[in-house]
């Protein structure tokens, strides 16, 4: 009787474990995308990639994205360097898009439309030049804007370098050059209006 009880037990443990959901590795499936649909993914003859993180996902008036941090560096060298690299993916895994990193910052989380980076960085498609997309404001099309934040909120094609004060993301204030002169400008003392 005990030993039907057991098998009973045994049984319906194991059916209910069958039809439990598989966990899915959202990053193993990025990476398979990256390798299959990305043109300058690291073909590890000459490249190696050396790191490849899901840091979240983006909310875009394009729709939601999964956003990866990756690296590689360039095989043989006495002194290893490479390039690093923003991509991003639909909410099929499909890879979407690629941004070569220009600074040192990393990102860190993302959180809306934005992706906060520990440091100020940025980045383009210079594998593009015809479409050299650095992020920054389209009236000043000289300048190299850099920031702690970029922001897609507005889609794909209108992303912005942008810089916030956000603890936890480039140190905060104190990473600010102008944080004395910014509070010096808004102390009480100060006129609302310039005379």
């Amino acid at each position: 009787m005990r030993a039907i009880a057991v098998a009973a037990i045994l049984s319906v443990t194991l059916a209910v474990g069958a039809c439990a959901p598989k966990t899915v590795n959202v990053r193993s499936r990025l990476l398979e995308a990256s390798k299959a649909q990305d043109p300058h993914f690291p073909d590890e003859a000459s490249l190696q990639l050396t790191h490849f993180a899901y840091i979240g996902d983006i909310e875009t008036a394009d729709g939601r994205f999964h956003v990866v941090y990756a690296n590689a560096v360039i095989r043989g060298m006495l002194a290893p360097r490479g390039q690093a690299w923003l991509a991003l993916y639909d909410e099929d895994q499909n890879f979407v898009r690629r941004y070569e990193l220009l600074g040192r910052g990393r990102p860190l989380w993302c959180e809306g439309g934005k992706i906060y980076w520990s440091g100020f960085t940025t980045f383009g498609l210079p594998h593009e030049p015809s479409q050299l997309a650095l992020f920054g404001p389209p009236d000043c099309p000289q300048s190299v804007p850099t920031g702690n934040v970029a922001d897609f909120s507005q889609g794909l094609d209108h992303g912005l370098m942008r810089r916030e004060f956000k603890y936890g993301s480039s140190g905060g204030i104190a990473d600010d050059p102008l944080a004395g002169l910014a509070a010096a400008i808004t102390t009480p003392d100060s006129p609302a209006t310039p005379d």
